[in-house]
């Protein structure tokens, strides 16, 4: 035998046939073989939205033991019976608590040279970084690179074209009004 849930939605308008309901399915466990665990009633709750015009249901849960015969039964009559809302059947994978897992092992500090080769030396927002080592290679280093970009941004500068003059234009005076109002138009040729 397999471990089952059914979780039941009746009316809450059933009020006694509800538990007349929960007796009746109770029973078609029981009397194909089965073994009923535990009733738990969960009383009238909020539905998260309306069924058939009703906005409250009774919840009911059923932790029972049987073959897959006897639950194909049990929502048989589930279907039929007029005050069900709502059901589901789930078979019961666990028994009791959940294994312990056992624990990782310790991190260490600089986990993060485990993701990258030792080789790769570039930096997190992807440059390439200095290699670790003295001050003096750094300062060296940087000053190459500040060379570098001093002599790479002269010679841009001088082939580059001369930015386009601009003039002032006046717009032309309309119904009365004088050419010095202040209306100027700016066009770059």
């Amino acid at each position: 035998m397999r471990s089952y849930e059914t979780m039941i939605v009746f009316s809450a308008l059933l009020g006694d046939e509800a538990t007349a309901l929960r007796e009746r399915f109770v029973s078609v466990v029981k009397d194909n073989g089965g073994t009923v665990d535990a009733e738990l009633d969960w009383g009238v709750r909020k539905l998260a939205y309306p069924i058939q015009d009703q906005s409250d249901g009774r919840y009911l849960l059923l932790e029972y033991q049987a073959e897959p015969a006897v639950v194909a039964e049990l929502e048989r009559k589930l279907r039929i019976a007029d005050g069900v809302l709502r059901y589901i059947s789930v078979q019961q994978e666990h028994t009791g608590l959940p294994k312990e897992r056992p624990a990782d092992p310790p991190r260490d500090r600089d986990y993060r040279d485990d993701r990258r080769g030792r080789d790769d030396r570039r930096s997190p927002r992807g440059g390439d970084s200095v290699p670790r080592g003295d001050s003096a290679s750094t300062d060296a280093a940087a000053a190459e690179k500040q060379a570098g970009d001093d002599a790479a941004s002269a010679a841009p500068a001088a082939k580059a074209d001369p930015a386009p003059a601009v003039q002032e234009v006046t717009a032309p005076a309309a119904d009365g009004e004088t050419a010095d109002s202040g209306d100027k138009e700016v066009r770059g040729d």
